[in-house]
């Protein structure tokens, strides 16, 4: 007889008790949470709520305190590197070098990240496109606008062809077609790659979620599976589930 199908893909990121302090503050504490292949999944909480810290733990870039944390069956403390290899990291107000076009950023940017001449030529072509930047390719960094610049960030965390994308309040400042190529782009990002994005704006959670983490005070208030933009399966809408969970209403209500 066969084995049974799983109902559901093993996770791709095992988060379990997740802790982090800084001297004596507790910026996360007790998180436990799985994400899976195929997600977007909105990371919401008050300012201060340990959104950034989680995201950062997450890219391998500071340790937790305490628990565990695997992504792609790769141990977050003991085999860090690897982990890495699978992730791609945008935080809110990335670096970029002025100076340098968008394409030979991008060219750059895949050059360090190990790609071979042939496949850096392909994966360039590909986020330029996907990110619509085609028309920018040979403008320099430095002339361009925030939405563009945004979109030459979406376009460096493309190159690798990560298994998990991190956002950091990605849809801060931008305009409104910036902000339909974002939503566009989660999307289609979501479909062969795990989304996890923090944001502000609960119409962009609605609009490209299909689960809400919400931190409050360090914690998980919440895990909400989100269905036509309401948690499910009680048909509650995102922003009274906020309020409840936090005591603070959204800035911008869904």
């Amino acid at each position: 007889m066969p084995a049974p199908v799983p109902s559901h893909p093993a996770p791709l990121v095992e988060a379990r008790d997740l802790a982090r302090r800084f001297g004596r503050r507790q910026a996360l504490a007790d998180l436990t949470f799985d994400l899976h292949p195929g997600e977007a999944v909105a990371l919401l909480g008050p300012n201060g709520s340990g959104k950034t810290t989680l995201l950062r733990i997450l890219a391998g870039i500071i340790a937790p305190t305490d628990g565990s944390l695997a992504i792609a069956a790769c141990d977050a403390l003991t085999n860090p590197l690897n982990m890495r290899r699978h992730i791609a990291y945008l935080p809110e107000r990335p670096a970029l070098p002025p100076e340098m076009t968008v394409r030979s950023f991008l060219q750059f940017r895949a050059a360090i990240k190990g790609l071979d001449s042939v496949r850096a030529r392909s994966q360039v072509r590909v986020a330029l496109q996907q990110c619509r930047l085609e028309d920018h390719a040979t403008a320099l960094i430095g002339t361009l606008s925030l939405g563009y610049q945004r979109r030459v960030g979406f376009a460096d965390c493309l190159l690798a062809d990560p298994l998990l994308m991190l956002l950091d309040e990605p849809h801060a400042g931008l305009d409104w077609p910036t902000t339909q190529i974002l939503r566009d782009w989660i999307a289609a990002t979501a479909t062969t790659r795990t989304v996890l994005f923090s944001t502000h704006q609960l119409p962009e959670a609605v609009a490209s979620a299909s689960r809400a983490l919400i931190l409050s005070r360090g914690r998980l208030a919440a895990d909400l599976p989100l269905r036509h933009g309401r948690v499910h399966p009680s048909g509650e809408s995102l922003s009274s589930a906020y309020a409840r969970l936090t005591g603070l209403l959204p800035t911008f209500p869904a």
